[in-house]
């Protein structure tokens, strides 16, 4: 419940601080559209959590073998499908997708790929870590939830909106942290197409 009214609350704060909302009557219908798909996804995510109980769900690091250092994010992609057992899968096709990046996240499991894959590490020497150094993503954390937030949308085959999820996160750090990403990307972007 407590999820539900601050996905409501963060969706009525964002739609009121847009100027190029409408008028009122579309601003009642884009904020009851918002709380519809929050309930929705809330109640979805819900009714997924008893796949998470089932035998043979827990991600087991020991005998479930991730492809070693794949060289881009589509690799990966192709690394996590390898991955996951039906029953993760089952529970992957059910779940939405922030309640999907989430649920690895806060299990340590978005970790388990920083270490494992190295995006800790130097571009010049990780090939991933350069791939992403080239679409402008510089931060390891940044790193994974693509990865996760990619293979949901593949997985239930949906477009990866790639540009949109680099976009959003150089949104968030001007808008957070009031930095100048911008030059910050053509550095990193630079960087890597000169190793």
């Amino acid at each position: 419940m407590k999820i539900i009214i601050q996905l409501v609350l963060l969706s009525f704060v964002l739609y009121a601080c847009n100027p190029q909302a409408g008028g009122d009557a579309g601003k009642d219908k884009a904020q009851s559209d918002s709380i519809a798909k929050a309930k929705r996804d809330s109640a979805g995510d819900e009714a997924c959590k008893a796949l998470m109980k089932a035998p043979g769900f827990e991600t087991d690091t020991a005998t479930q073998v991730l492809a070693p250092e794949p060289k881009n994010l589509w690799e990966t992609l192709k690394a996590l499908n390898g991955f996951f057992n039906p029953k993760q899968k089952e529970w992957i096709a059910c779940v939405s997708e922030k309640g999907f990046w989430t649920q690895l996240v806060e299990s340590n499991f978005a970790m388990y790929l920083r270490n494992y894959w190295g995006l800790w590490g130097d571009y010049k020497s990780n090939p991933l870590v350069r791939d992403f150094y080239r679409m402008g993503i510089w931060h390891p954390d940044d790193m994974s939830v693509i990865i996760l937030k990619s293979y949901h949308r593949v997985y239930n085959n949906r477009n990866v909106r790639l540009k949109e999820q680099i976009d959003e996160l150089h949104t968030w750090y001007r808008d957070f942290y009031h930095m100048g990403v911008d030059s910050l990307v053509l550095r990193i972007q630079r960087l890597a197409r000169d190793s």
